[in-house]
């Protein structure tokens, strides 16, 4: 009897949007109840993005909400956004050329939505 290949496994499929919770006053969020590791920077990024799911942020708007009364370059935007994609999934956060970046997901907050600026920030 000749043996038969088996295939190997497919890759699981992404969580569906609605797994995605995010909780404000704790400044933590979950994948399918899986606790996501997000830095302060990610985590104000995906808050930001997501409380106006659809709406294209430019750059200067994400960079005055993730770095306060901070100069920083563009640089470390995308480095965060590619951290965030790699914890929530690349189709969670588009890039729209020339314009900025979209959340496109719907998500559930397991506490009152209010934008991160108000969330208290963790003493470094």
């Amino acid at each position: 009897m000749t043996p038969v290949p088996v295939p190997p496994p497919a890759e699981p499929a992404p969580a569906p949007p609605s797994d995605l919770i995010i909780d404000l006053q704790r400044r933590s969020a979950t994948l399918g109840g899986v606790p996501l590791q997000l830095g302060g920077r990610a985590f104000d990024l995906l808050a930001t993005m997501a409380s106006r799911p659809g709406r294209v942020f430019t750059a200067a708007e994400l960079m005055a909400a993730v770095w306060p009364g901070r100069v920083v370059d563009e640089t470390n935007l995308r480095a965060q956004i590619r951290k965030l994609r790699q914890q929530i999934g690349s189709h969670r956060v588009a890039n729209v050329s020339g314009r900025g970046y979209t959340y496109c997901a719907t998500n559930r907050s397991a506490t009152a939505t209010h934008h991160p600026a108000a969330a208290p920030r963790p003493s470094t």
